[in-house]
């Protein structure tokens, strides 16, 4: 089975792509043993190699990866959909898009063996209501939606970006137990300027995510502290030029070394989180 999330909504569609990954994780594999990211280089060559081969250890696999239609000729893709009707249900591709492929990549897939989920910009009250979720999910005043819209039109990035900034600058509200703590990205900043605070609230999400979430915060930091901000949002930029982190070089070292440390089963769950404290 082949499933792809596109843009041009990429905002949208890297939700949809997360949400899928996560619901094969809940359904069929918690620890995320059978799911393998693959890297760009040779892409469909190794999604082809993958096709078919099931485990010895589970019924089913995942496949991530990103740009896998994009990189196609029209006999690859007659090839890879081949490829995924003599390979049944054994594994699920999940790809990401910045748009929709064209029908002529994907015509002779049938059905129940591709799934295409594309988002196009929204607008009106789907776009209200989209930005009205965002604010519930970080706690800030459903009241602003208009002024955002306004400002930002229909660009989710900047909008989520905004209501992050938002977020982490109430800090009264967190302290005063009024907003859950149910963004990643607070709880990594948090860790980042060594505020203990993170330590309340790192059960409720996955350590891995902290870690990647931390590691890539911290890559971005020394971005935008050595002006090499390009590919940085703006409101990332403003944040995190702002902000303090005593020995950035060696919280760097020691996010990595956690990392190391998790790739290679040499500490899970609670010891990755001495090993960031």
């Amino acid at each position: 089975m082949l499933v792809i999330c596109a843009g041009p909504d990429g905002f949208r569609a890297r939700l949809k792509y997360r949400d899928l990954i996560g619901a094969y994780k809940k359904k069929y594999d918690e620890k995320g043993d059978t799911v393998e990211h693959l890297p760009s280089d040779n892409l469909y060559e190794a999604v082809l190699s993958r096709l078919g081969n099931q485990s010895l250890f589970a019924s089913k696999k995942l496949l991530v990866c990103e740009g896998l239609m994009s990189q196609l000729t029209a006999k690859q893709a007659s090839n890879l959909r081949n490829a995924v009707y003599k390979d049944g249900d054994i594994t699920v591709v999940i790809d990401y898009e910045d748009k929709a492929p064209k029908a002529t990549a994907v015509k002779s897939f049938k059905e129940k063996e591709l799934f295409v989920y594309a988002h196009e910009p929204a607008k009106g009250a789907e776009l209200n209501r989209i930005v009205a979720d965002l604010c519930k999910r970080y706690g800030v005043d459903v009241k602003l939606v208009p002024s955002l819209i306004q400002k930002y039109q229909s660009d989710l990035w900047a909008i989520d970006t905004a209501l992050q900034v938002m977020r982490v600058l109430d800090e009264r509200a967190v302290e005063s137990g009024s907003v859950k703590v149910d963004n990643v990205y607070t709880l990594v900043d948090w860790l980042l300027v060594d505020n203990k605070k993170w330590l309340e609230y790192c059960r409720d999400f996955d350590i891995n995510t902290i870690l990647n979430t931390a590691l890539s915060q911290t890559r971005t930091w020394h971005m935008v502290h050595e002006g090499m901000v390009k590919g940085a949002h703006p409101f990332v930029q403003k944040k995190l030029s702002g902000m303090k982190i005593n020995n950035a070089d060696e919280r760097l070292q020691q996010f990595l070394k956690a990392l190391y440390a998790s790739r290679h089963s040499l500490a899970t769950g609670d010891e990755l989180v001495q090993l960031l404290y």
